[in-house]
C-alpha cells in the first residue's frame, strides 16, 4: 500500500497565504502614506488659495471705500456735472428758447447720453486712481502684503487694469496667495456701475447754489439774463503721478522737469519754472519768487501761496485744489489759466487773452486790468481799483463789493448775481452790458456810451452823469438823491422812484411801464422782446444736472477664476 505525505502541502499552503498578506498589508501602507502626502498637498494649496482670496478682498475694498469717499465729494460731483456741461455747451452752442426743446431730445438719445455718461465714469475713475495713489503710489501697478513673515504667508496684487465707459469702472487684477513654497493665483473682476439721470435744461437763473439757496434779489426776476465763461474750474488737466521731486531744500534755480511732492511743500529759494515744466504737490504749496515762469504748469491738490513775486508770465496753467494766495503778479497774466477750487486772493494783477476761476470769494486788490479775459467767481466778489477792462466776459456768482471801475471798460460783459456795491462805474462804453440781478448801490455812474446797465431789484444810485447810446434799466425802485446831468441821449427806466430822490431829477427818470418793457425787459428775459437794437443778452439754459450722478455701490464679493 502506497501512502501520501500532507506535511508539505500545509507548509506550502501556509506560505502562500503569508505572501498573499503581506502584499495587501505592503499595498495598504502604500495607499495610507499616499493619501496622507495628497491630503497635505491639498491642505497647503487651499491655505494658499484663502491667501489669494484674501488678496482679492483686500484690494477690492480699499476700491470700494476709497469710491464711496469720493462719491460723498460733493465739490466732485460738482466738478464731473461741470464737464458734463461744458461737453453740452461745446457741442450745442448757447441754448435759447428758441431750441431749448430739439437740443434737450438730443442730449437724451441713447449714443450721445452714454457719450456724457463715459465722461463721468472716467472722470471718478481718474479721481479714484489719483487719491489712492497719493496713499500709495504703487497702488495700481503691484501691490504686496505681507500676512504671516514668520510662516512666509503673503499676497500680490498684480496685473491691475482700469477701464470706463458709460455703463461704469472695472477693474482687473490677479491675486497670489503665497503659503512657504505654495503659489496660487487668482484672477478678478470688479465693478463700479456709474448712472446719470436724464438731463434737464433749465434757465441759469433758476439754479440753486451750492448750500441750496438761491442767489440774488428773491423778490426780483429769477429769469434775468446771466452770461457763462464756459469755464468748470477742471480745464487744466491733473499730471496723475509723477517721479518724486526730492528735497524741497534742494529745489533748484532753473526747473524744467516734471515731478511731485506727496506732502505739503515750502520751497524758499528764487525759481524759474520753464520748458514744459510740471511742479505737481498732494498738499499745500507754498512758493517764494518765481522770476520766470512759461509755458508750465503748477497742479497742488490743496492750497497754493505765493508770498513773493511772480515775473515774466506766459502760458502758465495753475490748478489749486484748496484756497489760493497771489502776492504780487508783476507781469501780465498772458494766454494762461489759473483756477482755485476755494477762496482766491490776487494783488496786482492784469490778464491778457487768459481766463480765472474762483470756486468761493475772489478778491483783487491793486491795479487789475483784464483784456480779453474771461473771469468766472462762483462766490462773492471784491475789488479794489479796477482798471482798463475790455473785450473780456466777468461773471460773478454771489454778492460784489467794487470800490472803482477806473479808466476804460470797453466791449465787456458784466454779470452779478447777487447785490453789488461800487463807488465809481467811470466811461463805461462800446457796447458793455453790466447786469446786476439783485439790488444795486452804486456812488456815480460817470459817462455811459453805448452800455446798457440793468439792476433787477432796487437801485440806489447817487450821482448819474449820463452819455450816448446808453441805458440804465432799474427793475424795482430807484434811488437818485444826488445829481442827475444828461450829456446825451442816454436814458433811465425804473419800476418806480422813492421818496429821496432829487425833485429835479424826477422828471428824467422814465416810469412809464410800456416804454421800460420796450427797451429793458430783454435784459431780464430770454431775449425775444424787441427792445429797438439793444445788446442785452440773451437767457441762456445750462444743464440741470446738479445731485444727478449716482454711483451705485456693487457687492463685496467679486468673481474670480483659478
Amino acid at each position: 500500500m502506497r501512502y501520501f505525505n500532507e506535511k508539505g502541502n500545509t507548509l506550502i499552503l501556509i506560505l502562500v497565504l503569508i505572501s498573499v498578506f503581506s502584499i495587501l498589508y505592503i499595498s495598504i501602507v502604500g495607499v495610507s502614506i499616499t493619501n496622507s502626502k495628497q491630503i497635505t498637498i491639498t491642505e497647503d494649496n487651499a491655505q494658499a488659495v484663502s491667501i489669494a482670496e484674501m488678496g482679492i478682498t483686500y484690494y477690492k475694498t480699499a476700491l470700494y471705500n476709497k469710491s464711496s469717499e469720493v462719491k460723498a465729494n460733493s465739490a466732485f460731483k460738482d466738478s464731473i456735472n461741470q464737464s458734463i456741461s461744458k461737453q453740452i455747451s461745446d457741442t450745442f452752442g448757447k441754448i435759447t428758447a428758441n431750441n431749448k426743446e430739439t437740443t434737450e431730445a438730443e442730449i437724451n438719445k441713447v449714443d450721445y447720453f452714454n457719450k456724457l455718461t463715459a465722461i463721468a465714469s472716467n472722470q471718478y475713475m481718474e479721481k479714484i486712481k489719483t487719491e489712492l495713489e497719493t496713499i500709495n503710489r504703487n497702488f495700481f501697478q503691484n501691490v504686496a502684503v505681507s500676512v504671516d513673515s514668520s510662516a512666509g504667508s503673503s499676497f500680490i496684487i498684480s496685473n491691475i487694469k482700469q477701464t470706463s465707459n458709460q455703463d461704469g469702472i472695472t477693474y482687473t487684477f490677479d491675486s497670489k496667495g503665497i503659503d512657504g513654497d505654495k503659489e496660487i493665483t487668482l484672477s478678478s473682476v470688479f465693478t463700479i456701475p456709474i448712472k446719470l439721470d436724464p438731463i434737464v435744461l433749465e434757465t441759469e437763473a433758476s439754479t440753486e447754489t451750492g448750500d441750496g439757496t438761491s442767489e440774488g434779489n428773491t423778490d426780483t426776476s429769477d429769469d434775468q439774463a446771466t452770461v457763462k465763461t464756459g469755464l468748470t474750474g477742471n480745464d487744466v488737466q491733473d499730471p496723475g503721478v509723477l517721479t518724486a521731486c526730492g528735497s524741497e531744500g534742494e529745489f533748484p534755480n532753473q526747473f524744467s522737469s516734471k515731478c511731485q511732492y506727496n506732502k505739503n511743500t515750502t520751497i524758499t529759494n528764487n525759481t524759474s519754472i520753464t520748458n514744459s515744466a510740471i511742479l505737481k504737490t498732494n498738499g499745500t504749496l507754498t512758493m517764494s519768487n518765481i522770476n520766470q515762469f512759461t509755458d508750465s504748469t503748477i497742479y497742488t491738490t490743496n492750497d497754493f501761496y505765493s508770498t513773493g513775486n511772480i515775473n515774466g508770465i506766459s502760458s502758465i496753467k495753475i490748478h489749486v485744489g484748496g484756497e489760493a494766495k497771489f502776492n504780487n503778479l508783476n507781469s501780465s497774466l498772458n494766454n494762461s489759466i489759473i483756477e482755485v477750487a476755494k477762496d482766491g486772493t490776487f494783488e496786482n494783477i492784469s490778464t491778457i487773452d487768459s481766463s480765472i476761476y474762483v470756486g468761493g470769494k475772489a478778491t483783487f486788490r491793486n491795479g487789475n486790468s483784464f483784456t480779453k479775459t474771461k473771469l468766472e467767481v462762483k462766490g462773492n466778489f471784491e475789488s479794489k481799483n479796477w482798471n482798463n477792462t475790455s473785450d473780456s466776459i466777468i461773471s460773478i456768482g454771489g454778492t460784489a463789493e467794487i470800490d472803482n471801475i477806473n479808466s476804460s471798460f470797453s466791449n465787456t460783459v458784466l454779470s452779478i448775481k447777487g447785490t453789488a456795491t461800487i463807488n465809481h462805474i467811470n466811461n463805461p462804453g462800446d457796447n458793455s452790458i453790466i447786469s446786476i440781478l439783485g439790488n444795486a448801490t452804486i456812488s456815480t455812474i460817470n459817462n455811459p456810451s453805448k452800455t446798457a446797465i440793468y439792476i433787477g431789484g432796487d437801485g440806489t444810485i447817487n450821482n448819474i452823469n449820463m452819455g450816448n447810446d446808453s441805458k440804465i434799466c432799474v427793475r424795482g425802485t430807484i434811488s437818485n438823491p444826488g445829481n442827475f446831468n444828461l450829456n446825451g441821449n442816454g436814458k433811465v427806466y425804473a419800476s418806480a422812484i422813492s421818496s429821496d430822490t432829487n425833485n429835479n431829477n424826477r422828471s428824467k427818470i422814465d416810469t412809464n411801464p410800456t416804454n421800460f418793457a420796450t427797451n429793458c425787459n430783454s435784459g431780464f428775459s430770454d431775449g425775444d422782446e424787441n427792445d429797438g437794437g439793444s445788446t442785452a443778452p440773451e437767457t441762456v439754459y445750462i444743464p440741470a444736472i446738479a445731485n444727478d450722478l449716482r454711483v451705485e455701490d456693487s457687492e463685496i464679493n467679486v468673481d474670480y477664476n483659478y
